[in-house]
């Protein structure tokens, strides 16, 4: 039976860059992760130069973020990084000023203090859901924390929110700096 690092390295020989990062993120993610990151990195290591997908492996090896919550994070953050903004910290712990959690963003900029959510139909469609994002996002706006949510339509027509990321970035800079 082979294991899921093996199932893995052999995706690469159907998938791109993008998708192994989407795919390992989801091996490693933060609750009953299936592996660890060096258990992929070992793997990946140990392939001969020439196996098919050892460049594909290798170039999303060094891109995984162990505690992932799902593969549109994912995807949300390989976007960031491919419109040239910094590597967001990925679910994070936001500890209010007793050092207690009051949110884990799905992706942030903590020395910003700037939440990026994915936000899927969930949560638009399940009451419960709502509730805690509502309650989550006034416990970040308690603490000074600019939460900017994204959606699928984001992720497909990506410009205003990366422009509403930027700006956002540029503002808690100038104000770090005054």
């Amino acid at each position: 039976m082979p294991t899921v690092e093996t199932v893995w390295t052999q995706l690469a020989a159907q998938l791109e860059v993008a998708e192994l990062v989407v795919a390992g993120d989801a091996l490693v993610r933060r609750r009953f992760p299936l592996c660890t990151p060096d258990r992929l990195r070992a793997v990946v290591e140990a392939l001969p130069r020439g196996a098919r997908g050892a460049a594909r492996l290798r170039a999303a090896i060094g891109q995984l973020r162990a505690g992932t919550d799902s593969c549109m994070e994912t995807r949300l953050r390989l976007l960031l990084l491919s419109a040239g903004l910094p590597s967001p910290a990925v679910n994070r712990p936001v500890l209010d000023r007793g050092a207690r959690i009051v949110a884990r963003a799905d992706l942030s900029y903590p020395s910003a203090r700037i939440a990026v959510e994915y936000d899927g139909d969930i949560h638009r469609v399940d009451r419960a859901t709502w509730q805690r994002d509502i309650a989550r996002r006034r416990a970040l706006d308690a603490l000074g924390w600019r939460t900017i949510t994204w959606t699928a339509e984001d992720l497909r027509h990506p410009e205003s929110a990366l422009s509403a990321l930027r700006h956002a970035l540029v503002e808690s800079a100038r104000m770090q700096t005054s």
